[in-house]
């Protein structure tokens, strides 16, 4: 099913959802999957993107990750690499502000799966996703006026 908002899945309200059943990589520690758990909990809104409130929201960076992970900035540096190299999460500019974006294969905050995300995990989403879907999807990109960058 298809909304306003983006292809609608089945979930429970107000939990994480992996509508994939996909694991971080074997590749991964305990300790990386605690981080990523961890952060999990700072997506913010449909379209995957880590954030906080703080009078208004703002862009999860490096430095406030080493905060709630209580560790160096060189360690969340090294940390957010690797999930970056194995495509659990991306560098995006979104109207020139920076943002890390939480693929939903690992994890999808709502039920819905938005334009914004679907263009951001794009190459990751299109074996998976059905034909219709994917065309709807293509549909919608010229509609959004947002200015998306993904970086690599």
């Amino acid at each position: 099913m298809f909304s306003k908002k983006g292809l609608i899945f089945e979930y429970n309200k107000d939990k994480l959802w992996l509508p994939f059943d996909r694991q971080l990589p074997e590749c991964c520690t305990i300790n990386d999957c605690g981080k990523f758990y961890k952060i999990l909990h700072y997506v913010i809104g449909d379209n995957q993107l880590l954030g906080y409130r703080s009078n208004k929201i703002k862009p999860l960076t490096v430095e406030k990750m080493s905060e709630i992970f209580g560790c160096s900035d060189r360690q969340t540096r090294k940390f957010v690499k690797k999930m970056k190299d194995l495509t659990v999460l991306k560098e995006v500019n979104i109207n020139d502000t920076k943002w890390y974006a939480v693929n939903p294969l690992y994890g999808l905050r709502t039920k819905y799966l938005s334009t914004t995300t679907f263009i951001i995990f794009q190459e990751e989403l299109l074996p998976i996703l059905p034909h219709w879907a994917i065309q709807k999807f293509f549909m919608e990109v010229p509609e959004i006026t947002d200015k998306i960058v993904v970086k690599k």
